[in-house]
């Protein structure tokens, strides 16, 4: 890996060598949020590079697709602030 694409976490277990575990970061990002009340998802390269969109990696929701958010209701999460971020037009893929 070069000095330059290594992330704070590239000393640690939870940084995925062969990139098989990216999917994770998005649902850490609600399990381990401190408040209901969803303001951001982590998420690596693999969901915002278009290079790597054609693979269509496994993930159980996407980040950037509101409409595939899980349902958490039940357990008080709220995605409110978090779908505010996004444009209301947003950009046609490629």
């Amino acid at each position: 890996m070069s000095e330059s694409s290594k992330t704070i976490m590239a000393g640690s277990s939870m940084e995925s060598r062969a990139r098989e575990f990216d999917w994770t970061w998005p649902c850490l990002s609600i399990a381990l949020n401190p408040d209901k009340q969803i303001r951001s998802l982590v998420c690596g390269k693999y969901y915002v590079a278009l290079e790597y969109q054609k693979y269509h990696f496994w993930q159980p929701f996407n980040p950037l697709d509101i409409q595939s958010l899980p349902d958490l209701r039940h357990y008080g999460i709220n995605y409110d602030t978090y779908v505010q971020t996004f444009p209301t037009n947003p950009p046609a893929a490629p």
